[in-house]
């Protein structure tokens, strides 16, 4: 089985921590950034298999970043 490559945008640090623990525990290539300005400076320069959004964080949305996300041409 081939790991997945997984970013956690989720501004609770404890939740993303255990959540990345879990999917690392499971095989995976797993990091977290903790905003979605960040996701995106990610994003510009690494693909990740999957990106795991929490909906409500300060600022943009997980909601919001999705809808920016699926919008874009690059994405």
């Amino acid at each position: 089985d081939a790991m997945a490559s997984i970013v956690i945008v989720e501004d609770d640090e404890l939740v993303a921590e255990l959540a990345a623990n879990a999917l690392i525990g499971a095989g995976h290539a797993c990091g977290w950034v903790t905003d979605a300005g960040q996701a995106l400076q990610l994003l510009s320069w690494r693909r990740p298999d999957l990106l795991l959004l929490d909906h409500d964080m300060p600022g943009t949305s997980g909601t919001a970043l999705l809808r920016k996300l699926r919008s874009s041409e690059r994405f």
